[in-house]
């Protein structure tokens, strides 16, 4: 189930304004983590950001994983990527501005704030070509080809 543009959005704004950082423990045997929840719909999971201490382990995604850059005006990352029906995809990008990043055909969308990782996930469960942009800007990040 995908929510209506206006009630994503909705969410998102309820969701950020309810973020708070913490840090228990003491300052010798404690790593501070702030992180921005996610938007919870079935099926689909956008991260505006997280940010953790390197010493903090991260749990990767399941399925394919595809990274992108947009700085300067300039995309860099694959210009088509090729899965299987059925199968889980992460979109991650940075962006040097405030952006959008748009899944058509799926009607999916992440916020991006400027340097902060963006993260999409879904499960590509639409066969054919279906074109991943930055939405403000009507720049293609690149082609998906489900099959």
């Amino acid at each position: 189930m995908v929510l209506p543009r206006p009630l994503r959005l909705g969410a998102i704004v309820v969701v950020v304004a309810g973020i708070g950082l913490s840090a228990c423990g003491d300052d010798e045997t404690s790593t501070p983590t702030t992180t921005i929840p996610s938007t919870s719909v079935p099926g689909v999971t956008t991260t505006a950001a997280t940010a953790t201490s390197a010493t903090t382990a991260t749990t990767a995604p399941a399925g394919r994983v595809v990274d992108y850059a947009y700085r300067g005006g300039s995309v860099t990352g694959e210009g088509r990527v090729t899965i299987k029906l059925g199968e889980q995809l992460t979109v991650r990008v940075v962006s040097d501005v405030a952006e959008q990043v748009h899944v058509h055909t799926y009607d999916l969308t992440a916020d991006l704030e400027p340097e902060a990782p963006g993260r999409l996930t879904f499960t590509a469960d639409i066969p054919g070509v279906h074109e991943v942009e930055l939405e403000h800007s009507h720049l293609r990040l690149f082609s998906l080809e489900v099959q």
